[in-house]
Formats: structure tokens, C-alpha cells, sequence
């Protein structure tokens, strides 16, 4: 049967890369560890990463 898994939920994640620009992703956490479950993209501008972030909680809503 094994050990359930304990659910601790998603959420929303800016990540600044190397190169300078910000990814925004969709993060599970889940028995202690993250798990990037879905990568809405990367910008370098204001604007680039307010629509991600819009996309990224549209996701967020249709996966839970």
C-alpha cells in the first residue's frame, strides 16, 4: 500500500536567472521537497513579467 503522500500545495515562483531576466514558474511542494510542476516563462521587462505572472495564476487556477 505504501506511505501517502502529504500535500502542502502550489504556489507561484519568480526566480531571477543569470542572464538577468526573471522566470515565473508553478511550484509544488510536496514531502519536504519542491517540484517545478509547470515553467510559464522568462522576461526581462516589467511588463513581460506581469503577463507571465497573469498567465501563471490562470494555471495555477485550472490545476488545483
Amino acid at each position: 500500500m505504501g506511505v501517502p503522500k502529504l500535500f502542502w500545495g502550489m504556489f507561484i515562483r519568480k526566480k531571477q536567472n543569470k542572464s538577468g531576466s526573471t522566470s515565473v514558474q508553478i511550484i509544488s511542494k510536496s514531502n519536504g521537497s519542491y517540484k517545478v510542476v509547470k515553467s510559464i516563462g522568462s522576461s526581462d521587462t516589467e511588463d513581460g513579467l506581469t503577463l507571465l505572472l497573469h498567465q501563471a495564476k490562470h494555471e495555477l487556477s485550472t490545476i488545483k
